[in-house]
Formats: C-alpha cells, structure tokens, sequence
C-alpha cells in the first residue's frame, strides 16, 4: 500500500525555510546615537566641561542623569533590534 506524499512531513520545518531579517538598521543606528550621547556626557562629567544655557550654568550632576538614561536606551534600543 502506498502512502501518498502530502502525508509525509516536510524535511525541513516550515521556520527554517522561512527567511526573516534579524537585523534591524535603524534601530542599531538608533542604538549606536544613543550610545554616542552616553560617551559625551560621561566625558563632559569626568572632565567638568561648562555648559552655559541662557546665562544659566547646567549641573555635572545632570550629565550623570543623561549618561545613564542614554546608556540605558542604548543598551535597550541594542538588544530589540539584534534579537
């Protein structure tokens, strides 16, 4: 007796066989930004640079702030778009 062939299993399961883009550009320059902005403000706190806005001088403690929330959306930002 013989069996016909749509009863058969596939060889390959039908995920394998399908090709999808793990990869996601605009997010890994996205990340990438973000992780530029951390660098720049971990610098500007460890060096102490100025930053005058309207007459008013900003804290060094707010570029602590910004250097984690920028690493952090990074690092976040980094993950999703690699997964």
């Amino acid at each position: 007796m013989d069996v016909p062939a749509r009863y058969f299993p596939p060889i390959v399961p039908f995920q394998a066989r399908v090709w999808r883009c793990k990869v996601k550009p605009f997010s890994t320059v996205g990340a990438l930004v973000f992780a530029l902005v951390a660098v720049l403000q971990l610098l500007r706190f460890l060096s102490r640079w100025e930053v005058v806005v309207n007459g008013i001088n900003v804290p060094f403690w707010a570029s602590a702030i910004a250097f984690l929330v920028a690493a952090v959306l990074a690092v976040t930002i980094w993950r999703e778009a690699h997964r």
